[in-house]
């Protein structure tokens, strides 16, 4: 049945967890050919194009389902995570306020305005919305999470720590929340630790490109430096946009004696990012292996 709208947009939700973002944007589109009026394909090809950082082309899309179904919550959730991602931080707090007043998981919406404060910077505005948030609900691993991100910032290290532990307690396989200790451990000179938690991270999580690449930094520090050009590529593969991975490849490469690799992925990098003073300086100190003076 070629006209069989809901295959369509169920194949296109598969396609999209395989991480095959086009083909899912093209069965979208042609669910959203058949039928034009259902809120739920505007709201997931949102979210696709979210993930493809199209925020604006999101943001209509999300903007159409709710009009079509203006009392459905989680359209409004969804874009109160769009608009967050855009910089539209009132229009994300008049929609969270709306959420809260239909006690749409109310502890969710204080940890989104604690992640706005955070933003804007307003960290004891942040810390009370966390509060607000552990009142609602005191086993709420993301606002512990949120609460030592906040402890990061002002470089309150062991109350940071004491946060993503309890994040971690309430929720062993909590990836960000390992990743987020991780950090707290290399600021306090403990990259063991710190690569205990990425490893731990990675085995929870396959797709998030960070966490890669913090482990290939604390790799290269405990001097592993081909495990570091491992955990690149692994960045690379998942955000081939990923400039700050490729700049430190080439570094590593220069680094392990490999001028010539290092010397291709730094004219890469140079092409992408041509008003960088570090890329240029890295591609200058490459020649300079060659004696290319």
């Amino acid at each position: 049945d070629p006209s069989y709208a809901e295959a369509y947009m169920k194949r296109a939700w598969l396609r999209r967890m395989m991480g095959r973002t086009q083909e899912a944007m093209l069965d979208f589109n042609a669910a959203m050919q058949i039928n034009p009026f259902s809120e739920y394909i505007y709201d997931r090809r949102a979210t696709l194009k979210m993930l493809a950082t199209d925020y604006e082309g999101a943001l209509e899309d999300i903007n159409k389902a709710i009009f079509l179904a203006p009392l459905n919550n989680e359209f409004r959730d969804h874009r109160v995570e769009d608009l967050i991602l855009l910089g539209d931080y009132e229009s994300a707090l008049a929609d969270i306020d709306t959420l809260i007043s239909r006690n749409y998981f109310p502890e969710n919406q204080y940890e989104k305005k604690a992640i706005i404060a955070m933003l804007q910077p307003n960290l004891s505005l942040s810390k009370s919305y966390i509060d607000s948030a552990l009142a609602v609900n005191p086993s709420s691993s993301i606002a512990y999470d949120i609460r030592g991100v906040i402890f990061l910032k002002e470089r309150a290290l062991d109350q940071a720590i004491e946060s993503f532990s309890k994040a971690i307690a309430l929720n062993p396989n909590f990836a960000l929340a390992h990743y987020n200790r991780s950090v707290a451990y290399r600021y306090m000179g403990n990259p063991k630790q710190a690569s205990n938690d990425l490893d731990k991270a990675v085995q929870v999580s396959h797709d998030i490109s960070q966490v890669y690449f913090m482990r290939a930094v604390v790799k290269k520090e405990l001097g592993d430096l081909t495990g570091a050009l491992l955990d690149y590529d692994k960045a690379l593969v998942i955000d081939s946009a990923y400039n700050e991975a490729l700049f430190n490849k080439a570094f590593t490469l220069k680094l392990m004696g490999d001028y010539g690799s290092a010397l291709v992925h730094a004219n890469e990098i140079t092409k992408l990012e041509p008003e960088d003073p570090a890329n240029w300086n890295l591609k200058g100190n490459i020649h300079l292996m060659f004696g290319d003076h």
